[in-house]
C-alpha cells in the first residue's frame, strides 16, 4: 500500500476546516474561501485564532547583547529592512549599520513589528548606541531607538536618538544625545547634550503613566526627561532600532547598537513568529495560495483568503481544507503573502478584474486603495479622511458620507464590458441619499450609463443599467434594506438570459430584452458616480469586479463565507514529530564517516524525504507518517548518485516519535 500522505511534512499542529456543503448548490472551482479567525469571539468548538497565539507567541526575554561571528544575524529575532547597498549584521559583538549608497537618503533598521512586544504598562530597557565612522562627509546622521505603542505607533512612544548634524549644531560639537516622549502625536523633547563621544547609553523607564528617560555619556546616569502620558496606550509596545544616513559623501558610516536589556519590571515579554502557517486541500498535503488580509497577534485577529481547488454539492471527503501552525517552521513565503504580494494576487482567478478589501487609509493618495488581483485596478480616494477607514464586515471597510467622499478606479478596459459581467459588495446603510444612493457604478450624467448597484426609493435594492441600443434593464430586490445591518448584495449580468441580483443568499432575476450593454468609458467609481447625483450613504466592503457572469452557487457561496458561514471548525489535532533515525555503515560494519546521502520512499518506491548524514554517519529525518508504517530508507556517498559496494544499501526502517 502506498504511503498516506495525510499530513504536510512534519509540522506539529492543524485543524481542520470542513465546508459546509448544505450551502453549496452546485460544484464550483478556484473559488476564494475566507478564514476569519477572531480570538475575542471563539469559533465554533474551538477558538483557533488563540491555538495560533499559543503556538506562535513565545514568552521571552528579548534582552540582546548581539554577540556572535562577523556576518552573522537572527532574523528569527530581529527583522531588518535592507533598502539599496545599506544593511545590518553582527560586526565585533555589536549591531552593525552599514548606510553607504553615496547621495541618497540611505536607512536602514531592525524591529520588532509584529513580533517582539511587551505586555502591561511597564519597562525598563537600557541600550548602547554609537559609531565606529561618523561619516564627517555626511551632512547628517542619527541613530534612534523606538519604544512605541503597538496600537498607535505614530502618536505614543519613547525616543533615544544620538545625532549628528554639523549644520544645525556647529562643527566643533556636532554631536548630540537626546530622549524624547511623543504623547498623543506631540513630542515632549528631553535636554540635548553637546558631546564629541562615539558612544551614548540610554534608559527608558515606563511605570503606569510616567515615562522617564536617562543617558550617560560618560558621567553616569542623567535625567533627560520625565514626563506623564495619560494616553499612552496600555495594549503593550514594540523596540525598533533605525540607522539613518542623509546625502552621504563616502562608504564608511558604520553605526551600531549594543546590549539592549531588560532590566527588572513587571512586564511580559512576547516575541511572535509571523506567518508560520499552511493551508492545504483535503489531501492534507496540497498547499493552497494564502492572502493574508490581517495578521494580528496581539489582538488574536488574522484573516486570511484561500483559494480552493474544487467544492462540490455532494457531502464528499473532498470539501474540507487543513490550517496548519508550527513554531519550528520558518515563514512560509512560497504559499503565504500580504495583500498586493505575487502569492496573494494568485488566490483571486483571472476573471476578477478588481478586488477591494478597503482596508487601506483613504487619505493616501493615488491608488492607495489596493486591487488584490494581478491587474492592480488600484483605487484613488477622494475627499475622505483617515477617519472613514473603519471597522466593518471583515477587518476593515470605508465610510462614506453621502456628500462627496468617493474611491475611483479608472477608465480601465477591464471594466468596459459589452456582455457577461459580476459587481459585488458588503454593504451597511441606514439612509437612502433622495430616492437612489449608487454604491458602485459607471455613469455619466445625461449619457449612457453601463451599470449601477445601489439603493431604489424606500431602500430597495436594484442592479440595472442601460442597453447600448436604448432602454434599460435591471433587477429589483424589494424591501427596506437601510436598515444598518450588513448585506451582501452580488449583481450577475449574463447576455444567454438574465440579469440577476442576490441579496444575502437568495436571488431575484428579470429576463433580457437585448443581450448588448451601453459601453461607458468613464471611470468604475464607488460612494459616488461621475453623474455626481445620489451618493452612498453607509459603509462599503469588499468590492468586487469580474468579466464573467458568475454562477448563483458561486455567489451565494460568497455570502456564506464573507458571514462566516461556510467553515465548520474542528478541535486541534496535535501530532508529535515522526522521524526517521538510523546511521549509515560501509560494508564492513563501521559507521561511515564521508557525507552520505538519505533518500526515504514509501513502500511502493514514491519519495517523501532527504537528507545527509552527519560525520558519523547518523541521520534523523522527519517524516509526515502515523508510526506504525515502514520507509524504503537508502544511502550513498556524495558525488556519487548512486548505490555501491562500499555501502550497506538499502532498509526499511519505521519512524519513530521524537
Amino acid at each position: 500500500m502506498a504511503f498516506n500522505r495525510n499530513w504536510l511534512s512534519d509540522w506539529s499542529k492543524r485543524v481542520r476546516l470542513d465546508i459546509d456543503t448544505d450551502k453549496i448548490d452546485t460544484t464550483i472551482s478556484g473559488f476564494p474561501l475566507l478564514i476569519n479567525l477572531d480570538g475575542t469571539d471563539g469559533i465554533t468548538s474551538v477558538d483557533i485564532a488563540q491555538n495560533i497565539k499559543d503556538e506562535l507567541g513565545i514568552p521571552n526575554d528579548f534582552s540582546d547583547t548581539f554577540t556572535g561571528a562577523d556576518g552573522d544575524w537572527d532574523d528569527n529575532k530581529w527583522a531588518r529592512s535592507q533598502p539599496g547597498s545599506s544593511y545590518v549584521q553582527i560586526e565585533n559583538n555589536k549591531a552593525t549599520g552599514y548606510s553607504i549608497t553615496a547621495g541618497a537618503n540611505s536607512y536602514l533598521h531592525f524591529n520588532t513589528y509584529n513580533q517582539w512586544y511587551i505586555t502591561g504598562s511597564a519597562y525598563n530597557i537600557d541600550f548602547n548606541l554609537g559609531y565606529d565612522s561618523g561619516n564627517t562627509d555626511s551632512t547628517y546622521w542619527f541613530i534612534y531607538i523606538y519604544v512605541r505603542s503597538v496600537s498607535d505607533p505614530s502618536n505614543h512612544r519613547q525616543e533615544a536618538r544620538f545625532i549628528y548634524n554639523p549644520s544645525v549644531y556647529g562643527a566643533e560639537t556636532p554631536l548630540r544625545s537626546q530622549c524624547v516622549t511623543r504623547c498623543n502625536g506631540g513630542n515632549v523633547g528631553g535636554s540635548a547634550e553637546t558631546s564629541n563621544v562615539t558612544t551614548f547609553n540610554a534608559r527608558l523607564i515606563r511605570s503606569g503613566t510616567t515615562f522617564t528617560s536617562y543617558y550617560d555619556i560618560g558621567d553616569g546616569w542623567v535625567e533627560s526627561l520625565s514626563t506623564v502620558c495619560a494616553t499612552f496606550p496600555t495594549d503593550g509596545v514594540e523596540i525598533a532600532v533605525i540607522f539613518y544616513n542623509y546625502d552621504i559623501n563616502d562608504t564608511t558610516a558604520v553605526l551600531w547598537c549594543d546590549e539592549i536589556i531588560r532590566n527588572s519590571s513587571s512586564a511580559t515579554y512576547f516575541y511572535y513568529l509571523p506567518k508560520r502557517i499552511a493551508v492545504t486541500d483535503s489531501d492534507g498535503f496540497t498547499q493552497l495560495p494564502v492572502e493574508v488580509e490581517r495578521w494580528d497577534h496581539w489582538n488574536k485577529s488574522y484573516v486570511l483568503w484561500t483559494k480552493t481547488q474544487t467544492i462540490t454539492a455532494s457531502g464528499t471527503a473532498s470539501n474540507k481544507l487543513y490550517l496548519y501552525y508550527d513554531a519550528d517552521k520558518t515563514e512560509n513565503t512560497d504559499y503565504i503573502g500580504d495583500v498586493g504580494s505575487a502569492v496573494g494576487r494568485s488566490v483571486w482567478d483571472e476573471n476578477f478584474k478588481g478586488v477591494w478589501h478597503l482596508s487601506e487609509d483613504p487619505t493616501g493618495g493615488a491608488n492607495c486603495i489596493i486591487d488584490s488581483t494581478a491587474r492592480l485596478n488600484h483605487g484613488t480616494p477622494a475627499n475622505m479622511a483617515a477617519d472613514d477607514d473603519i471597522t466593518a464586515k471583515i477587518y476593515k471597510g470605508l465610510d462614506f458620507d453621502g456628500v462627496d467622499d468617493e474611491v475611483d478606479f479608472g477608465a480601465e478596459a477591464d471594466f468596459d464590458v459589452t456582455d457577461n459581467f459580476t459587481v459585488e459588495c458588503l454593504m451597511k446603510s441606514s439612509l437612502v441619499q433622495g430616492d437612489y444612493s449608487r454604491m458602485v457604478g459607471k455613469e455619466i450624467a445625461g449619457a449612457n450609463r453601463q451599470f449601477d448597484l445601489g439603493f431604489g426609493p424606500g431602500g430597495y435594492l436594484r442592479f440595472y443599467g442601460d442597453y447600448d441600443g436604448g432602454g434599460q434593464w435591471s433587477s429589483n430586490y424589494n424591501g427596506n434594506y437601510a436598515d444598518n445591518l450588513w448585506h451582501y448584495l452580488g449583481g450577475s449580468f449574463n447576455t444567454e438570459d438574465k440579469v440577476r441580483l442576490m441579496v444575502d443568499d437568495d436571488e431575484t432575476s428579470a429576463t433580457l430584452t437585448d443581450i448588448t450593454l451601453s459601453k461607458s468609458e468613464v471611470e468604475l467609481q464607488i460612494g459616488r458616480t461621475a453623474s455626481v447625483t445620489n451618493p452612498y450613504t453607509g459603509v462599503l466592503d469588499e468590492v468586487r469586479f469580474s468579466n464573467i457572469a458568475r454562477s448563483t452557487a458561486w455567489r451565494k457561496a460568497t455570502y456564506y463565507t464573507c458571514f462566516d458561514n461556510l467553515i465548520i471548525y474542528s478541535n486541534e489535532e496535535n501530532y508529535p514529530p515522526m522521524h526517521i533515525v538510523g546511521t549509515v555503515h560501509d560494508k564492513y560494519g563501521f559507521p561511515m564517516t564521508e557525507i552520505c546521502n538519505v533518500i526515504v520512499s514509501d513502500l511502493d518506491g514514491d519519495f517523501v524525504a532527504s537528507d545527509v548524514t552527519e560525520n558519523d554517519g547518523t541521520f534523523d529525518i522527519g517524516v509526515p507518517a502515523p508510526a506504525d508504517e515502514k520507509f524504503i530508507v537508502t544511502f550513498y556517498r556524495q558525488g556519487h548518485y548512486r548505490l555501491d559496494e562500499d555501502i550497506a544499501g538499502a532498509v526499511f526502517l519505521t519512524p519513530t516519535i521524537s
